[in-house]
């Protein structure tokens, strides 16, 4: 479930809602659009409602870290996962609540911005840690308890730190948004030293220009890249700054289309893992495919297809395993297709996660997957390319196909990877 944010249009000043992963923001009542710079760690704060005798500035702000996403553990002889999503609590005071429960979901939460009055109470607990508490409660009820760990990877994961309003008063600690007590107010050395609030803390916008022919840039509202339609030219954010982004489109003479986008990556094994994965015949052989290995598949450089957009664990690994085996029955994709707006489903995967996820695609694809997890520590590849491909895939009943391969994806699947 995603939070709701409340903060002021930055075009106009007037109040706007918009969702945690929402980049694209258009606002309601100047209709102007921005788009919202990525934070590596977004800070956001519950609303406080104070009684008469306690001023604002009396805020303490206690830190919460919040992991939403997917959890992938290769273990034994099968990949397992599970969504997740928590918050934990960063500061080390005992009294403390250890979860915010669901109150993010419930409330409608604020960026934190230099006009909020408070302290800053500094997180004390490792983020590694809190991650790792996280991914331990998914194995609680699983069967196998035995077996080692060969790899985790956290994919499509929205990492955020929520701060906790809290006030003390008489000697004790309260909860600032239903002033139940939380016990006595902590003599601890560390609540003593304050964060200083920092500028970059703020979220920060772009115009929707394009950079390289000033034409409007389009896109849906979480989409993670934006298509310029006068130039043919797409355009990802990165550090503060648009940056183009190579891009093919598959082509078809069907009419009614979708074009779902995937991250190619191009990519060879490193000489130190003893691992040899620079061809696709390589992949084949590596994961042991029923296939019989000919010149084409040593000819072709090795590539990952991943999907640029969020799915359910399962299915994502389904896809990505399956669009991978096909690719030599896909077209050639070309940088110089067109696609009309609104047809482009919007590509939310962040290629970094596409690249994390590469060793649970192996593992995945595996047919003796036992084999595969005890060489998962040491393989080792470096992303030679990176390119956004759009495959077209055709409607039919309650699925979504692609023509050459009559490989499918159920629209539901892809309705419920919107809200992930």
């Amino acid at each position: 479930m995603e939070l709701t944010i409340t903060q002021p249009c930055p075009s106009c000043g007037a109040e706007i809602r918009i969702n945690e992963n929402s980049r694209l923001i258009r606002c309601e009542f100047c209709e102007v659009k921005n788009y919202r710079i990525h934070q590596r760690l977004p800070r956001y704060v519950l609303p406080a409602k104070l009684p008469p005798h306690i001023d604002y500035a009396q805020l303490l702000y206690m830190p919460y870290l919040r992991f939403k996403g997917s959890i992938y553990f290769c273990q034994g002889d099968r990949v397992r996962h599970k969504l997740i999503d928590t918050t934990r609590v960063g500061h080390s005071i005992q009294h403390l609540p250890i979860s915010l429960g669901l109150r993010p979901q419930a409330m409608a939460i604020a960026p934190v911005t230099e006009q909020l009055q408070g302290r800053f109470v500094p997180q004390d607990v490792k983020g590694e840690t809190i991650l790792t508490e996280a991914a331990k409660l998914t194995t609680l009820f699983d069967k196998d308890k035995t077996s080692t760990v060969q790899h985790r990877a956290f994919i499509g994961e929205t990492v955020s730190r929520i701060y906790l309003p809290v006030y003390e008063s008489k000697g004790r600690m309260f909860d600032g948004i239903t002033h139940n007590q939380l016990g006595n107010a902590s003599p601890n050395p560390k609540t003593k030293r304050m964060l200083d609030f920092d500028k970059n803390w703020e979220p920060r916008f772009l115009s929707t220009i394009c950079p390289g022919c000033g034409d409007d840039l389009q896109g849906e509202m979480n989409s993670l890249v934006l298509h310029c339609e006068n130039c043919n030219a797409a355009w990802l954010e990165e550090k503060g700054r648009f940056v183009r982004v190579k891009h093919q489109v598959m082509p078809t003479n069907s009419r009614e289309v979708q074009y779902l986008p995937f991250w190619h990556l191009q990519v060879e094994g490193s000489e130190g893992s003893g691992i040899s994965l620079s061809s696709f015949a390589d992949f084949i052989q590596l994961t042991n495919q029923p296939v019989v290995v000919n010149a084409c598949h040593r000819e072709h450089a090795l590539a990952f297809l991943i999907p640029a957009f969020k799915l359910n664990p399962e299915a994502f690994l389904h896809t990505a395993r399956n669009v991978t085996l096909l690719q030599h029955s896909l077209p050639q994709s070309s940088p110089t297709l067109k696609v009309k707006n609104g047809l482009r489903y919007p590509a939310t995967l962040p290629y970094s996660e596409a690249i994390q996820a590469l060793k649970t695609v192996i593992a995945a694809s595996a047919v003796n997957a036992r084999r595969i997890m005890q060489l998962l520590p040491g393989l080792q590849f470096s992303v030679k390319g990176i390119c956004l491909q759009y495959i077209p895939f055709k409607p039919s009943c309650h699925d979504w196909i692609e023509e050459n391969t009559v490989f499918s994806i159920s629209s539901a699947t892809l309705r419920f990877g919107r809200g992930l």
